[in-house]
């Protein structure tokens, strides 16, 4: 029975042992709503976007487009045991404008934030570092002085949006209310209701205890570029 690109590859995603449609976004570097809408339908299926896919999977990308009666994977026949997959050698991390959404939303992963650049990162230096996804790391530039001498104004930053509970503390990309800010945040101990300390390393800030629901984190400050 001739299937849908979008069956192909949805049957193609679980062949190659992703469970969900965010765990190979994620990994892959996709905009996970963009990935969906090719599953869903609700997108066309370009050559552009199933050369980029069909790569990541392991699949001829005419086969996602087109099809083929002799190779077609059969949907609803139980799929082969997965290959291991092979971490590639480099990341694409993105690198987002989040001034140009300020007023639009409080997170980094927002679509309203603009990619500006991509950045590639070699496996063993990112992996030396961290264990996040390739997807979840967003590249943004520190504005603002509150966390001077450790981050200065124009420091590119490595976010880990995957990590947004400050437990253990460190430091973390929040949302204040009017921009997304720098801040080293820990929890109060013992405190009922839960209440977040944000702390500047610059001494011309008091530090802030506030309700830790009234505070969105984006994610820790796992790195940061620095010229020397």
């Amino acid at each position: 029975m001739q299937t849908t690109p979008a069956e192909r590859l949805k049957q193609a995603r679980i062949n190659a042992g992703y469970k969900s449609a965010a765990a190979f976004a994620n990994e892959h570097g996709f905009t996970e709503s963009t990935y969906r809408s090719y599953e869903n339908t609700n997108r066309e299926l370009t050559i552009e976007a199933a050369r980029q896919v069909a790569d990541a999977l392991g699949v001829p990308w005419r086969w996602l487009l087109f099809g083929d009666a002799a190779a077609e994977v059969q949907i609803g026949v139980e799929a082969p045991a997965p290959t291991p997959r092979q971490e590639p050698e480099a990341y694409r991390l993105q690198e987002l404008d989040v001034r140009a959404a300020a007023g639009e939303g409080a997170v980094i992963d927002s679509p309203m934030h603009r990619t500006v650049a991509e950045w590639t990162m070699p496996r063993a230096v990112l992996r030396g570092h961290t264990t996040a996804t390739a997807g979840g790391l967003k590249i943004i530039t520190v504005y603002g002085d509150s966390m001077t001498p450790e981050f200065q104004p124009g420091d590119r930053v490595m976010v880990d949006t995957g990590d947004r509970v400050p437990s253990p503390p460190g430091v973390f990309v929040i949302w204040d209310g009017f921009g997304l800010v720098v801040k080293r945040v820990e929890m109060i101990p013992y405190s009922d209701p839960p209440m977040m300390r944000l702390l500047s390393r610059n001494g011309q800030y008091e530090p802030r205890e506030i309700p830790a629901r009234e505070v969105v984190i984006n994610g820790r400050v796992v790195g940061k570029w620095q010229w020397t």
